[in-house]
């Protein structure tokens, strides 16, 4: 019984603390905005920051405007048909080499049919469900096709998936169905 109160006023006193207007407000002042104007200023690019004073820094005046270094992305998605969510990721290794796992539902998916790789460098390789390249060149161009058959096991699709890799290392490639 003494729980059953003490839940009750727990669950009246939060709900009547939540239901107070907040006192705190934010000025416009306490929130950094970046100026493009001067050449000591941070230029804003999406997420980061990147000083225009650094000598790396890669800046090119033209008609007194100042350009940061523009974000490079360590790869790019050209086409995906039929694939439901791709994954991406560098993993740790020294060598260049990419692997390609794909899954549906959660689990490695067994019953592809007619799998061909299109890629610029390197040399294929097959390891259980993985799908590789190795000793590669970058940027790496990179086209898979597969044929795969949808959750019900009733129709196929036939599966594209392009990208490019620009950064040197390993990658994971996981594609979902």
């Amino acid at each position: 019984m003494v729980r059953k109160v003490l839940l009750f006023g727990i669950l009246i006193f939060g709900s009547y603390a939540y239901s107070q207007p907040n006192d705190i407000k934010i000025n416009p002042s306490d929130k950094p905005i970046p100026s493009f104007g001067n050449k000591n200023s941070m230029v804003a690019f999406k997420d980061s920051y990147i000083s225009a004073d650094r000598p790396n820094n890669e800046s090119n005046e033209n008609n007194g405007k100042v350009k940061g270094k523009r974000h490079v992305r360590p790869y790019r998605i050209t086409n995906s048909r039929y694939i439901a969510h791709s994954l991406i990721q560098k993993s740790i290794g020294p060598s260049n080499e990419i692997k390609i796992k794909i899954m549906k539902n959660g689990l490695e998916n067994t019953d592809i049919e007619d799998f061909s790789m299109a890629y610029d460098s390197g040399t294929e390789y097959r390891m259980s469900n993985v799908y590789g390249l190795q000793n590669t060149t970058m940027p790496l161009y990179v086209k898979v096709t597969y044929r795969s058959w949808n959750t019900f096991h009733a129709v196929q699709s036939d599966c594209v998936f392009e990208f490019v890799i620009y950064s040197r290392g390993s990658w994971d490639v996981t594609l979902f169905n």
